[in-house]
């Protein structure tokens, strides 16, 4: 009787074998940190199955964006999850849409949505399967980061606030937060925060 020789299949071979294996965890850690995850989020998602196997197939449209996957890691684990959890124990599998999921990190990453608005986008987006950005349009959350934009917003308050922006240029730094939080105020929510600070330091000459 001939012997077999299991080498000489290619289907047997250490390569073929190797790749049908599933990751490892300690390889796993490695390629979410490469990623720029941080090692506590890392934990957290090996220590969950569902939600390892989730975050790969988030992995597999943020196209390596670190921002985005770390905004999605973040999400998962503190937004996601918990929607879920609540969905299941209501007998509802609804599933989660990863590129709607994915495009509404990239607004967070692009400063189009808040993080305050991305949760309560992500909650809507969750139960409907709507467009996130769509979602956004419609509840005026899309945040403004035109600085001309908001420069035409902020003129007005800063003359209404003379001697507050006198007191930060004496060195009360509580005046320039107080400032942003009028420039918000005035915009709704909808502008760029990062973008109200710059141009009102523009502004003033801070």
């Amino acid at each position: 009787m001939p012997k077999l020789k299991l080498s000489e299949y290619p289907e047997f071979s250490p390569e073929t074998i190797r790749a049908s294996l599933p990751e490892l965890p300690d390889e796993s850690r490695d390629r979410y940190r490469s990623l720029g995850v941080k090692d506590a989020d890392v934990e957290t998602i090996l220590g969950d199955s569902v939600l390892s196997a989730l975050f790969d197939e988030v992995l597999t449209h943020a196209q390596n964006n670190e921002e985005v996957v770390r905004l999605s890691a973040n999400y998962l684990i503190s937004d996601v999850t918990p929607l879920v959890r609540a969905a299941a124990k209501e007998g509802n599998e609804t599933e989660l849409n990863k590129a709607h999921f994915v495009k509404l990190m990239e607004m967070v990453a692009r400063a189009k949505l808040s993080s305050r608005g991305a949760k309560d986008i992500l909650v809507e987006m969750y139960a409907t399967g709507k467009d996130p950005e769509e979602l956004a349009q419609t509840k005026g959350l899309l945040q403004v980061s035109d600085p001309e934009v908001v420069r035409g917003v902020l003129k007005q308050i800063l003359l209404d606030n003379a001697k507050i922006v006198e007191e930060y240029k004496n060195g009360k730094e509580a005046g320039l937060q107080f400032l942003v939080g009028q420039g918000m105020k005035a915009m709704k929510g909808a502008g760029n925060p990062n973008t109200i600070r710059e141009v009102i330091l523009e502004e003033i000459g801070g």
